[in-house]
């Protein structure tokens, strides 16, 4: 976890905030294991762009969450997640 980029706010499924961590895999796969992921635990995807800095939006209930996934190597990728109030409608 990367404490100089990750803000976070309360605790279990009710935090907010952004969570930056270095992950020990390449930025394809991070990408891949959040699009199958996802779904499982109820959260659906809103949108999602694949590049060099992949960007994915899903929602669940009254929460909205933000992934980023930026190439960091052939086997690594850095990953910010963000977690918001889900104020749209959309997904209701």
């Amino acid at each position: 976890i990367d404490l100089d980029e990750t803000k976070a706010l309360g605790s279990g499924e009710n935090w907010i905030g952004s969570l930056a961590f270095d992950c020990p895999y390449n930025a394809s796969n991070v990408y891949d294991f959040y699009i199958s992921e996802m779904p499982k635990l109820k959260w659906q995807e809103v949108a999602s762009v694949r590049a060099r800095i992949s960007q994915m939006t899903f929602i669940r209930d009254d929460r909205a969450m933000q992934i980023l996934i930026e190439s960091g190597g052939d086997d690594k990728s850095d990953v910010t997640i963000t977690a918001i109030p889900n104020q749209s409608g959309i997904g209701k």
